[in-house]
């Protein structure tokens, strides 16, 4: 069964040739959120497997997303992008829960190393 995953974007074009062959692969269902307010619905609705959020969405830096989310779904799986530095993505998403990041210009392979990180997390459907 593929991931669920919610892509939080104003930028569409540009991610999804990039997950066009997970998609084709059926290792990832792919759903768009354009801005903060949707994003949140849907979370709300049915939380996906994994919520990717951009570095910066609605004019806000992506963190900030990422905190609405967790006040209203402790429990939701982010993954953010970002370039900052380790110590510097460290210190933004401090107690955010992330299980990844992703450079700006990711590559399949950077999402697939996160799907492949997630499916350690997400338990098998029953």
């Amino acid at each position: 069964m593929p991931l669920q995953l919610l892509i939080a974007t104003e930028n569409r074009a540009f991610f999804e040739p990039i997950l066009e062959s997970l998609v084709k692969d059926g290792r990832a269902q792919v759903d768009w959120a354009q801005d903060s307010t949707t994003v949140l619905a849907r979370v709300k609705a049915a939380r996906p497997d994994l919520l990717v959020v951009d570095e910066r969405i609605d004019g806000r830096e992506g963190f900030d997303l990422c905190r609405k989310v967790l006040q209203m779904d402790a429990f939701a799986n982010m993954a953010a992008v970002s370039d900052l530095d380790d110590h510097e993505f460290h210190e933004a998403s401090e107690g955010l829960g992330l299980v990844g990041r992703l450079p700006s210009r990711p590559t399949a392979k950077d999402f697939e190393s996160l799907l492949d990180l997630l499916a350690g997390i997400v338990p098998p459907p029953a």
